[in-house]
């Protein structure tokens, strides 16, 4: 039988408001989740990590205009010297992708967007 993949949700976030200090991240309620599903990749696979993000209230999924600054923890096994030939995208229900800026500093790679959906690290094509 085939196995259920439960991908794994990422704790310690960081989401920051791009618009200031005194802005409210996310209205009242909600939240950002972020699942890893890295692990449901082949050994063979191109993509270096694929992550899940979205915005939650009361379990349901909601969209936000809101640009925010993302914080995530590098996974145990992974250095930034490994995300050194990646871009990050976001591959939308089209099959479209749009390249997001990131850095990877203390640990956490870190970006600016106001998508959600699925986030993929990808080869940098020469």
């Amino acid at each position: 039988p085939d196995t259920l993949f439960v991908p794994e949700k990422v704790e310690n976030i960081i989401v920051k408001s791009v618009k200031g200090e005194q802005e409210e991240v996310l209205p009242a309620g909600v939240q950002l989740v972020v699942y890893d599903q890295s692990a449901m990749l082949q050994e063979d696979s191109p993509i270096l990590a694929l992550y899940t993000i979205g915005l939650e209230s009361d379990g349901y999924a909601r969209d936000s205009e809101a640009i925010l600054h993302i914080e995530l923890p590098l996974a145990e096994n992974q250095t930034a010297a490994d995300f050194a030939q990646y871009k990050l995208v976001v591959i939308h229900a089209d099959g479209t992708l749009t390249e997001i800026e990131y850095v990877i500093e203390e640990g956490k790679i870190i970006f600016e967007t106001n998508m959600v959906g699925v986030f993929a690290f990808l080869p940098i094509e020469e």
